[in-house]
């Protein structure tokens, strides 16, 4: 099916390899592993993430206290507008979204210059009052035909300000879950 089940994240996903020949994606500045995820031979593709906020925030949050920062790199190949998306929502105990960070990346090819590669993104805002798990959704979408869905994305980022904080600087794990795949091929 051109996916993978993705450890810590719940769906499948594609993993391309940089400057691999049966993808165009080169290395950048996006690319400190061997690999990056891509939706794979669907037209949308969507994996999940969630973390539990620890009890020790709980009072820093519900206090308005809790700021965070959110970021990664997101692309398509060549003059294809496939693209990822990457966004955090901020849900309370019954699971119920109480808030979400802006949408990440969404990036077109007219965005990258109609060029194969990722373009930087990122936000920070403050923590829903009440959240007591944050998920991370990633999507990654086909647009206009093809067989291969070529959103891309890598280096997810989530953290926690002010440090320390519990969740601080949680890394969302695509990058180092890719380099590990790549260690046991």
């Amino acid at each position: 099916s051109g996916r993978v089940d993705v450890p810590s994240w719940v769906g499948q996903a594609g993993i391309g390899r940089y400057d691999d020949s049966n993808w165009a994606i080169p290395t950048g500045a996006w690319s400190d592993g061997l690999n990056f995820f891509h939706g794979g031979n669907v037209a949308s593709n969507v994996i999940t993430q969630t973390i539990n906020v620890f009890a020790g925030d709980i009072a820093a949050i519900d206090a308005g206290q809790a700021t965070y920062r959110i970021s990664g790199w997101f692309g398509g190949w060549s003059g294809q507008d496939d693209n990822a998306t990457l966004v955090a929502n901020f849900r309370d105990a019954g699971g119920a979204i109480v808030g979400s960070s802006d949408v990440l990346g969404g990036f077109l090819a007219a965005d990258r210059g109609s060029v194969s590669s990722m373009l930087f993104d990122n936000g920070s805002g403050i923590i829903a009052t009440g959240t007591r798990s944050i998920e991370f959704v990633l999507t990654s979408t086909r647009i206009g035909g093809g067989t291969y869905n070529d959103g891309v994305a890598d280096n997810l980022q989530f953290a926690a300000v002010p440090e320390p904080f519990t969740m601080s600087a949680l890394a969302l794990g695509l990058a180092a879950i890719a380099r590990k795949r790549a260690r046991k091929s």
